[in-house]
This record gives structure tokens, C-alpha cells and sequence, in this order.
């Protein structure tokens, strides 16, 4: 045997005994995984750990319809999961597959295999005008409005922030704007109500010193300007990334353990079809905000967001918008008025309201991110959560003082930067000098807003 061949024999040997050895570890992982998640004590962050875990040797090993539904189950939204295509594509497609599978589309049937094609046309268009919208400098300040009470509760108190939900939501079109868009606006009150379906906000803005925020959010007992506006980095939102997970130092994970992204929100006309503006911060804003930076580096900052909302960006969500449009007609219409030639009738196309289903689902990763242009001077940006009102693992809870329905999530409060404390709020000094008694706080800019209100 040549040299070179007994070199390429070991070799092969290597992996061979590399992969048993990697499989075995994750069949550990997956055993110790289990022995958690069905622990009668168990607190919740330790199986949702294991639950995560779980999932990503499920798809070391595969198992892909496992996987999707630990991921699901912990709330990973569609759009993380397709982030993960490169590395996971079966993940990808059975995430595609199940929402077949929910509306009774038969697996591995030829109808199954169409259907699958056609979704993977509308769901990378969906994804990619996604791509537009994610906020990706971590050195922009994301402000969040409130009321007073609810900040002391967060800075002193540890209590998270909510996502709430939009059934309640002041603007009546919120989740409607894409379905009017594509001229079916009755396909969002169908796909919500039939699913049980209900989505969960958190909003953020890219201005911290709104007086139209200030007199909207955060009112206390009815006053307008008197509630608190909180700029964190962007960074933040990074932060939801957990330590790399690792197992006798081999790396599983996925490329970024992130349970929910910011999304810029898209401001459209529906009726004219017109893409107006995407959520945005203007040079003053970004003066107003970071006083410590360089007018270079301010400049340079203001320049990655007059990209954001360039007419060469608006073109190329426009072409994205008319092309999953016009995937959604063909897949919607792919049955339509076939004709039986030798009984010389037309066949009822029974499978029609089953995909307007699977595309009114899809839709909804951008319904809550698309919204009227009468509300662009927000500027908003958002997290967003879409969940089975009659999921097991949705933790939805209830508050009885604002009567809504919320969800709880973590976002480190060390990436708190700045509190702008609306014009009327009272008792700034005292919330001031409150920071300065707890760590990490001590370098947080507390300002009031001289905005001009009567």
C-alpha cells in the first residue's frame, strides 16, 4: 500500500472514530437533558436550558421534528430558526413541513411535496424583507416609554419587561396592514381566531425625547408628559445570547442563541401600495443621545441609517413585497379552475381554504412589523412573540390592573444608558439620587425633557 493511501486510510479511520465519539456525547447530553426537563422539582430557567440544549443535539443527530418542537415550545420565532439554514436546513424545512401538517396537508403525498415548493418561495421572500429590518448596530439607543411606577419596578424591584398583547392594542389596524396590502384583509381575523393565535409586543423607539410619546405613553392617573422614557444600546438586545454551550470542549450550538430579534417596523400605504419609510434615528436624535461620540463617528452613525431608508433600500423591499405577492397568487391560485376535459366540468379545488391558511400563518412573522405610514413619525422598532393561546409552554400571564395578557422576558439592565424623565414627571431628583444607592446604576444619565408642553 502507497504512503499517500495509508495516510488516507487513518484518516478516514479518525473521523469514523471522531463521529462515534461525538455521538455518544450527545447522546449523554440528551440523557442528562431529559433527566431535567422530567425532574418533578425543577425550576424553569434550568429546563428551559435543557430544553435548548435538547434541541441543538437533536439536530446534531437530525432528529429535526424534535428539535423544531423544543424550539417552538420555548418560543424561537420563525425567523431565528431561518437563520439557522445554512447550518441546519432540515430545521428549516421542518418548520415549513409543520405548518403544512397543521392544516391537514397529508405528509409525503404529491400535493405535500407542491405545497412545500411553492412555501419556500413565499417564506424566503418573507425572511429577506426581514433581513431589511433587523437592527443590527449595537451602538444605536432603542428607547422604550413608560410609566414611572412601572421603571422603579425594573430598576429596584429586578422585575422583567413584558411583552403585551396586541389584541388589545390602541391602533385597530396593528397586525391587519400586510393582509390589506395583498388585498386580503378578511385572511387576519381567519388565521388568528381559527388557531387561537395571539402576539406579544414589546415597542421600542429610536427618538428618547418624544413630546408626542411623552403625551401618548407612560401617563400617570391620565396626565400626559408624565411618564419616563428608557435608552438602552442596542447592545442589549445581544445580550440574549447565551455562552457558547459546550460538551468535553465540542461546541454545540446554534450560530446565535437568540430568542427574539428587534425588527425596524416597515410604514406602508396598503390601499396604494406605496413603502414609505422604515423605523429610523435622525443626526439630532443621535446628537441628543450620544454626546460622548465624535462628530466622525456621529456622522458615520447617521450615514448606516440614511442607508436604512435609501430609495435603493425602499427598491428593494418594493421588489421584494410585488415578488411575494405574486408567489402567494400562484401558490393560492395553483388548483384554480381546472378543467376535467373528458366530463368537460369544473373540479371543486377543496384544498384552496387550506392554503390561505398556510399563507395567512407565514404571513404573521410580518404582520406585527408592517404598519399604516400614518404612524411612521414613531420611528418604532419591536420584539415580537406569537404563540398557541392553549400552549403548555407559552407562559402567558394575566394582570388584572391594566386587564391584559403578557408575556415575561429578561433584558439586562446594565445596558441601560440613559432615563428621560418626560416634562411633567414628578420627583426626577429623588429617582436620580435612588440610582446612585444601587451598583451598576451610578452611570446612568438621568435627564429631564424641556420639551415645551402647557
Amino acid at each position: 500500500m502507497l504512503i499517500s493511501e495509508q495516510r488516507a486510510s487513518k484518516n478516514r479511520s479518525r473521523v469514523k472514530n471522531e463521529k462515534t465519539k461525538n455521538t455518544e456525547d450527545i447522546q449523554k447530553v440528551l440523557s442528562i437533558c431529559d433527566q431535567i426537563i422530567n425532574l418533578d422539582c425543577k425550576d424553569k430557567l434550568s429546563e428551559k436550558y435543557a430544553r435548548f440544549i435538547r434541541a441543538v443535539c437533536y439536530s446534531e443527530k437530525e432528529k429535526w421534528y424534535d428539535a423544531f418542537k423544543d424550539l417552538k415550545d420555548l418560543g424561537y420565532e420563525d425567523y431565528w430558526i431561518y437563520k439557522q439554514k445554512r447550518k441546519y436546513t432540515g430545521l428549516y424545512d421542518e418548520m415549513i413541513s409543520c405548518n403544512l401538517k397543521d392544516c391537514d396537508i397529508e405528509e409525503n403525498s404529491d400535493i405535500f411535496h407542491t405545497y412545500l415548493s411553492n412555501c419556500h418561495k413565499i417564506y424566503d421572500c418573507i425572511f429577506k424583507i426581514m433581513d431589511f429590518l433587523i437592527v443590527e448596530d449595537e451602538n444605536l439607543r432603542i428607547s422604550h416609554y413608560t410609566t414611572k411606577k412601572t421603571v422603579e419596578k425594573l430598576l429596584f424591584d429586578n422585575s422583567p419587561l413584558r411583552m403585551c398583547s396586541m389584541a388589545t392594542a390602541n391602533d385597530p389596524s396593528e397586525g391587519r396592514v400586510i393582509y390589506e396590502f395583498l388585498e386580503h384583509p378578511e385572511w387576519y381575523d381567519a388565521v388568528i381566531g381559527k388557531n387561537k393565535l395571539q402576539c406579544f409586543v414589546t415597542c421600542f423607539t429610536f427618538d428618547s425625547n418624544c413630546l408626542n410619546h411623552f403625551r401618548l405613553y407612560g401617563k400617570e392617573n391620565e396626565k400626559e408628559a408624565t411618564g419616563v422614557s428608557l435608552g438602552f444600546e442596542a447592545e442589549a438586545f445581544d445580550c440574549l445570547i447565551s455562552d457558547q454551550l459546550k460538551f468535553e470542549e465540542k461546541t454545540l450550538f446554534f450560530e446565535k442563541y437568540k430568542k427574539a430579534h428587534l425588527f425596524r417596523c416597515l410604514y406602508i400605504y396598503p390601499v396604494t401600495k406605496d413603502i414609505i419609510s422604515i423605523g429610523h434615528t435622525e443626526y439630532e436624535e443621535i446628537k441628543e443621545d450620544w454626546e460622548v461620540l465624535t462628530k466622525d463617528k456621529m456622522c458615520t452613525m447617521f450615514e448606516k441609517e440614511k442607508k436604512i431608508v435609501s430609495e435603493e433600500n425602499m427598491k428593494e423591499i418594493r421588489t421584494k413585497m410585488n415578488e411575494m405577492q405574486k408567489n402567494i397568487n400562484n401558490f393560492i391560485n395553483i388548483e384554480e379552475n381546472k378543467i376535467n376535459i373528458e366530463e368537460n366540468k369544473i373540479i371543486i379545488d377543496e384544498n384552496k381554504a387550506k392554503r390561505i391558511e398556510i399563507v395567512s400563518k407565514m404571513l404573521l412573522n410580518l404582520s406585527y412589523i408592517v404598519k399604516h405610514a400614518a404612524f411612521k413619525e414613531e420611528q418604532e422598532s419591536r420584539l415580537f412573540y406569537i404563540v398557541k393561546l392553549n400552549s403548555t409552554k407559552s407562559y402567558i400571564k394575566f394582570c388584572d390592573n391594566s386587564r391584559k395578557m403578557y408575556v415575561e422576558y429578561d433584558l439586562p439592565m446594565e445596558k441601560l444608558k440613559k432615563i428621560t424623565f418626560a416634562p411633567k414627571t414628578t420627583e426626577y431628583l429623588l429617582l436620580k439620587d435612588r440610582l446612585e444607592l444601587f451598583d451598576g446604576f451610578e452611570t446612568v444619565e438621568c435627564v429631564q425633557s424641556k420639551l415645551p408642553i402647557a
